[in-house]
């Protein structure tokens, strides 16, 4: 059984960077345009844990699995909205699925504050040093012209080994309420670029400055 230290995680990210151009659409993501905008990102992430479970080659239920934060196939530290919240989608999924999940944000202590009594965190130093985890499902997102493009993997620590794969897509009229299409004019790394018409770009996240 490995020990993950909570800090190098990041870097088994890199494992996602190839072979995230190829879009497949989601069988029936449509229905989930009448859903509530959390509700629209609870049902993508069940098909995508349903693909996983589908092509899964190798773990078991009762191996422990964690379950990292989206991130952008062209920054491997840079998250959003969407992702956080497909994160949460798939740790329920998952599950009901009856996987042994590790949730890495619960602290070793809880917080008693006058605001509430607080157990999640972000601060790695509140956090277990060490994880007693071999597996790990990790998710790059690639933005395109009318969608997102999200590549799922299920990988083994220390080994890199590939168990189970999902590519799916998702279009910007199945997500409206995180997903916009661009605008005429965008800026991209202090630069102006001008698209032959509107909504000719990448989608962005909302809330993202264009």
């Amino acid at each position: 059984m490995y020990k993950m230290a909570l800090l190098p995680l990041v870097l088994l990210m890199g494992g996602c960077a190839g072979h995230d151009t190829a879009m497949v659409a989601t069988p029936g993501l449509t229905l989930a345009a009448v859903l509530p905008p959390q509700g629209a990102i609870n049902y993508l992430a069940e098909r995508i844990v349903n693909d996983l479970v589908l092509h899964n080659t190798g773990l078991g239920q009762d191996q422990p699995l964690l379950v990292t934060t989206p991130v952008m196939v062209d920054d491997l530290m840079q998250t959003n909205a969407l992702a956080l919240q497909l994160q949460q989608g798939f740790v329920g999924a998952l599950q009901q699925r009856e996987f042994s999940l590790v949730d890495q944000n619960v602290a070793q202590m809880l917080s008693v504050t006058p605001q509430g009594d607080f157990i999640l965190s972000r601060d790695w130093q509140k956090l277990p040093q060490d994880l007693q985890v071999e597996h790990l499902l990790v998710t790059t997102l690639s933005a395109a012209v009318n969608g997102m493009v999200i590549n799922s993997r299920i990988v083994e620590l220390g080994t890199g080994r590939v168990l189970s794969s999902s590519q799916s897509f998702v279009s910007q009229a199945e997500l409206p309420d995180y997903l916009q299409p661009a605008e005429r004019v965008v800026s991209r790394q202090g630069l102006l670029y001008l698209n032959a018409a509107a909504a000719q770009g990448m989608v962005t996240v909302t809330g993202e400055v264009q």
